[in-house]
């Protein structure tokens, strides 16, 4: 289901760019970088891009995991996921990556 979040979020926000809508998220956006991400190198400016959607847009960074972090580094992003989630008033979840298989 991540993979799909992050999926859809990227194509939303792609689509946005192209054509610019007038309602922007009233919910905070958390951009997740991997600190060694080749793809995305600039990832530290380019996040900011997200306040076109939002009005809110952090910052969390991750040291190793490349691009495809969600994958290299589960165990890591579902803590940013539960830590995240927890500040914007959400029930804890509690399982790893490991634990959903």
């Amino acid at each position: 289901m991540f993979r799909h979040d992050v999926v859809a979020g990227h194509s939303y926000f792609l689509s946005q760019r192209e054509q610019p809508g007038t309602v922007r998220l009233s919910v905070p956006i958390t951009f997740v970088g991997a600190k060694d991400d080749k793809v995305i190198a600039d990832y530290r400016e380019a996040y900011t891009e997200w306040g076109r959607l939002a009005t809110a847009v952090r910052l969390r960074e991750i040291e190793h995991g490349g691009h495809y972090f969600a994958r290299t580094r589960a165990d890591e992003v579902a803590s940013i996921v539960n830590e995240v989630w927890s500040e914007v008033g959400g029930a804890k979840v509690g399982h790893t990556a490991k634990e959903l298989g």
